[in-house]
């Protein structure tokens, strides 16, 4: 624990990072210091963050590459496909089958190269030069900005076997063929009617750390278990119907689907070129976004120079000095200071708010969601969720519009936009395509709200034929992300 001070009302209390005054609302900084030289130092550091943004490559549109990489069905996709079938021959034939196309998967060798649409690179440019033009005005810097070129990025997205696990995963997959002929077996034998197959197993979970597991043993384990079952005699009792010994069938066959497809049996790479540029080389990521934050960080070197020159700031007063700390501090909508005031900033999305007649309890409680996400903005923990319950007429749209639009407003979307969507949005007719019609509507929202209207009817009773789960499925896995 160190001594903080406020830059403003010189409140003293011990902390171990930089903190918000309790007093005034302004920042407290470790002591010893000089208030011009931190004024000066945030002020700087502004720029440079305005700047200085990091890109993302593996954020940028590929085109199909997204689609590309789920393009094999994952566990619950195979499931469905399998135990869903009409008659008894159609579930072997499938399970089978699936048997069959996972290995060539797991063998097989996949490479294609896309290219990245360049707009939003671009575009983020221009909004920085934007937002410049409003900041550096008042810091007395007049600069004006060329047109930056971006080159055109594409990538090589290659998926291979690792043949470190593919021996074990062969024979794990021979265990599941000679399941399903054990199971056809007794189906048949045991004159079993119906769709006594499509009968819902408990799903299987990794009680460790999944990154910490040991997929050899795991995979041993499950042919061990899968011998077991096949290996056992299984009987019709006179008095029973066949359901029990067929789901303890049925229960070994899909956890050992679950942990092939968990695990990592294709090995992945990326690799980046400038395909407009002679000398771009292959690149990794890392690499790539190095080289592409620094063409878009030349444009603005000018200002860069200004504001790392030794004589900075260097005529102003402390006052004066004070006086443009609050300036920026007003005009960082994005919140790149780490500073803040006593009010955070109060938009036109509040004051739509405060005019409507009622509804202390959401006031009051979007308040603290709109502080909270300002305090931990930036963090990887900060996640917003929530839930709208209410009848009819309540006001539970507008509520999203206005959430929407305060955290916009305060720099923690990058829009105030809301699509807004229901069960028919999300949810498609036939297998497969319900997550790419839920991934969609995700990306058409980013950088704003998804709001889903009745979210409730998108489980309708049991996993039957419902494709339901699998948008719920999807978008907790995207709400994890």
């Amino acid at each position: 624990m160190a001594e903080f001070k406020c830059i403003v009302c010189g409140e003293l209390k011990q902390s171990d990072k930089k903190c918000m005054c309790p007093i005034c609302g302004y920042m407290m900084f470790k002591l010893p210091y000089e208030r011009k030289d931190v004024f000066i130092s945030e002020i700087r550091g502004f720029i440079d963050k305005i700047i200085g943004q990091d890109i993302d490559v593996k954020k940028l549109d590929f085109g199909k590459l997204r689609q590309d990489e789920r393009r094999f069905p994952d566990y619950k996709k195979i499931k469905d496909h399998v135990t869903r079938s009409e008659k008894t021959e159609v579930f072997y034939d499938r399970l089978k089958k699936s048997a069959e196309q996972m290995k060539r998967y797991f063998h097989e060798t996949f490479s294609k190269s896309y290219s990245a649409k360049k707009d939003a690179l671009g575009m983020r440019s221009e909004d920085t030069a934007a937002f410049l033009t409003r900041v550096l005005p008042e810091l007395g810097i007049e600069s004006e900005f060329g047109k930056a070129s971006f080159p055109i990025i594409t990538v090589d997205y290659t998926e291979s076997a690792d043949r470190e696990y593919t021996e074990s995963a062969d024979e794990l997959l021979d265990r599941i063929v000679m399941l399903a002929d054990k199971m056809y077996k007794f189906i048949r034998t045991g004159n079993i009617y119906g769709r006594a197959y499509d009968k819902e197993t408990k799903p299987f979970k990794f009680k460790d750390n999944e990154k910490e597991i040991d997929r050899h043993k795991t995979i041993a384990k499950w042919i061990a278990a899968c011998d077991k079952v096949i290996a056992k005699k299984y009987v019709v009792d006179i008095f029973g119907d066949g359901s029990e010994q067929l789901s303890s069938m049925l229960k070994v066959t899909w956890d050992a689907v679950f942990v092939l497809m968990s695990a990592p049996l294709r090995k992945k790479e990326y690799v980046y070129h400038f395909s407009d540029a002679a000398d771009s080389g292959s690149m990794t990521a890392e690499e790539c976004n190095a080289r592409l934050s620094a063409i878009f960080a030349e444009r603005f070197r000018s200002v860069q120079e200004i504001v790392h020159a030794e004589d900075f700031l260097a005529d102003q007063s402390e006052d004066q000095l004070f006086e443009l700390y609050n300036k920026m501090l007003d005009l960082d909508i994005y919140h790149y200071m780490s500073g803040t005031k006593v009010n955070f900033v109060i938009g036109n999305y509040e004051q739509q708010l405060e005019d409507l007649i009622g509804l202390d309890s959401v006031k009051t409680s979007i308040g603290k969601i709109k502080a909270y996400a300002l305090a931990n903005k930036g963090s990887s923990d900060l996640n917003l969720h929530m839930c709208f319950m209410g009848n009819p007429g309540t006001g539970k749209t507008e509520a999203a519009r206005i959430i929407a639009g305060i955290l916009h407003e305060n720099g923690l979307l990058r829009t105030s936009k809301v699509i807004e969507t229901d069960r028919s949005g999300l949810v498609a007719g036939y297998v497969g395509q319900t997550a790419l019609k839920t991934a969609e509507k995700i990306e058409e929202a980013m950088g704003g709200v998804l709001f889903i209207d009745e979210a409730y009817s998108l489980v309708q009773g049991g996993t039957g034929g419902d494709y339901g789960h699998e948008a719920v499925s999807t978008l907790i896995k995207a709400m994890e992300d």
